[in-house]
């Protein structure tokens, strides 16, 4: 479908512009690994083009949702639709309107200038896992570290975690 229609934009000399979704799949899915495998072939591919089209005034992006609120929720549990705002720093879903919103933000004047972009609404949520997994670490004799990891990996990541981060897991727990 892109092929088609940038065929046909470049002949008639037209400027063109498509965008992607995609879902987030930086972080993996486990269990469905064709699925992110898939995802992240249309971004590349998105990426390529857009590369090679931009001569023809032709722009390519994506666009990842995260958690969106939509009649899909209806085929997950209450209790796993209870768990989805966790996913993300913001602590909530997103909604339709937001991934509108930000299809609209590429194809208008707004984003003339953006081409071969991968653009995740997703509340920052493709971050929150590393952020997540750093305020679930507590501190004992003076070393940061979380029964959940390698305990290698512990020391590795309260090397990196600073007094920022701890400041963060305090507001994170809070909020909870």
């Amino acid at each position: 479908m892109m092929h088609a229609a940038a065929k046909r934009w470049r002949d008639t000399g037209t400027p063109g512009n498509i965008v992607n979704i995609v879902l987030t799949f930086q972080r993996g899915f486990p269990g469905v690994a064709h699925s992110c495998a898939a995802r992240a072939a249309v971004t590349y591919l998105s990426k390529t083009v857009a590369v090679e089209w931009a001569a023809h005034n032709i722009r390519v992006n994506c666009l990842a949702p995260g958690v969106i609120e939509s009649t899909g929720f209806k085929q997950y549990s209450a209790e796993a639709r209870e768990q989805f705002p966790r996913g993300n720093p913001m602590l909530r879903q997103g909604d339709v309107q937001d991934i509108a919103h930000a299809v609209i933000y590429l194809t208008a004047p707004s984003g003339k200038f953006v081409n071969g972009e991968l653009l995740n609404v997703d509340g920052g949520g493709v971050l929150w896992g590393e952020f997540d997994a750093a305020t679930q670490l507590v501190e004992h004799r003076g070393v940061r570290r979380s029964a959940q990891t390698h305990p290698i990996l512990a020391l590795d990541l309260a090397r990196r975690v600073h007094q920022p981060m701890r400041e963060f897991a305090i507001v994170r727990e809070q909020q909870q």
